[in-house]
């Protein structure tokens, strides 16, 4: 029972970090990408 329930908790926090470090990676890819073409324009 209570093996049960740290299971589910724990499957929770690993899909929330999942989420969350897919969400930043997303955000440095855009933001590099961003930079990036910023830089081409400007040079």
């Amino acid at each position: 029972m209570t093996i049960d329930i740290y299971w589910r908790i724990l499957g929770l926090v690993i899909g929330y970090l999942k989420f969350f470090l897919y969400e930043a990676l997303a955000s440095a890819l855009a933001l590099y990408t961003f930079t990036i073409i910023i830089a081409g324009y400007s040079t």
